[in-house]
């Protein structure tokens, strides 16, 4: 074995990726056609989040090596960094297919079924790769998070519960188990969890934010809206809106009736408020806490860079909203209810635009967030009432297409 690919393996174990794949790169400067150094390359590249180059050097060594399932169980990891959970799939059943009895290829799989909300499918893909290797720590994790999003806690706590007794010093199953503990409402222990979690591997992401939601969940406002969005974030994006699209419905149904019904006109008022603030305050109760948490002495550095922005966006978005919600009854005008609702609708494309991927998804909705904006001025100050119903609806519409947009 080449020096250089020993060098690359210790640094690479040691998360030095970029100086590993230079030591790769060397070897391969040596060994063109080396399957396994491609793969290592491409593992780095990986990590860099460099993934075009990745899926080259991966895709030259499955060229190479038509019959390595590892080849093609790398090649499904990084589509699956890039979203593209389709081809990840192909490739993670190609790696079954090419050998069944390695309980890595069916965790490849079970991946992919994790990134796609798939929970049944990813419990079945995980029995699969435990019924080769029971000490297989990664489906057991996988298996965990899938059953905490079906709903079977219980049996979610059991295989934590094993999981910790197998691997008492892996960084993934302590957060896995943190994130246990929050869908049993029990913020403090999954506090300590990601805590450990941190202490064996400080850069452990998925420890990172579920320490930021147990910092969060010991407020009880907020411990209550972790439940929503726990129960809502296991459906899958179309299904989340086909949720609120419905009670959508519910409420033009309501005024609907209120328009031929002048008495109810209040009681369809008041839902249609209520509905409102319940949307704004579930779109806004994340990055919210996340601006307190800034002036916490833990949890201002268990904040990342983008939560950061996307605080100080939301106070800048509301401030400039409540001000501009006041301004036509300052000047006079009527129907004060939807004249002081309408300038929070601009909190969706701008939350939108700061949760967006980078690349064209991003530049996408900062331009549309930015439209909105000039509509909500157009509408208010300039007293351009006819681009009311435009602007409100367009505000809403952003949310959904991105939600389409971004889940492939």
């Amino acid at each position: 074995m080449n020096t250089h690919f020993q060098r690359g393996q210790v640094l690479f174990e040691q998360s030095k990726y970029e100086l590993a794949a230079k030591e790769f790169m060397l070897d391969l400067a040596d060994d063109p056609d080396c399957s396994s150094t491609h793969i290592m390359i491409a593992l780095c590249l990986s990590e860099m989040e460099k993934y075009d180059e990745a899926l080259e050097h991966a895709k030259k060594a499955v060229t190479l090596e038509p019959d390595s399932d590892l080849a093609h169980r790398v090649i499904s990891g990084v589509y699956i960094q890039k979203d593209d959970y389709k081809k990840a799939l192909s490739h993670a059943e190609e790696a079954i297919r090419i050998d069944p009895e390695d309980d890595s290829n069916w965790q490849s799989k079970a991946n992919v079924h994790l990134g796609r909300k798939d929970w049944n499918d990813c419990v079945d893909a995980c029995d699969k790769a435990l019924a080769i290797n029971p000490e297989n720590v990664g489906c057991r994790n996988f298996k965990a998070i899938a059953l905490n999003n079906l709903g079977r806690k219980d049996e979610a706590a059991e295989v934590t519960e094993g999981s910790l007794q197998n691997d008492p010093e892996g960084s993934f199953t302590h957060a896995s188990t943190g994130w246990t503990c929050l869908h049993r409402n029990d913020p403090a222990k999954a506090l300590e969890h990601f805590k450990e979690a941190l202490r064996f591997n400080p850069h452990n992401e998925y420890a990172r934010i579920g320490l930021v939601e147990a910092l969060k969940a010991k407020n009880f406002i907020y411990s209550l809206f972790l439940r929503y969005f726990l129960w809502i974030g296991s459906l899958k994006a179309r299904y989340q809106w086909f949720f609120f699209i419905g009670i959508i419905v519910v409420v033009n149904l309501l005024n609907a009736v209120s328009a031929k019904r002048p008495d109810l006109l209040p009681y369809a008022q008041g839902v249609s408020m209520l509905y409102f603030l319940f949307v704004l305050s579930a779109w806004t109760a994340s990055p919210f806490f996340d601006m307190l948490l800034l002036f916490h002495p833990e949890g201002r550095y268990a904040l990342d860079k983008k939560q950061k922005i996307t605080a100080w966006v939301l106070a800048l978005t509301l401030a400039f909203a409540l001000i501009t919600a006041f301004y036509p009854i300052m000047m006079g005008a009527s129907y004060y209810f939807w004249f002081f609702v309408i300038p929070f609708f601009l909190v969706f494309p701008m939350m939108t635009a700061c949760s967006s991927r980078p690349g064209l998804p991003r530049t996408f909705t900062v331009a549309y967030a930015a439209l909105m904006l000039i509509l909500l001025i157009a509408v208010i100050y300039f007293l351009q009432f006819n681009l009311l119903k435009t602007y409100a609806w367009g505000c809403m519409l952003i949310t959904f297409i991105a939600s389409f947009v971004q889940e492939k």
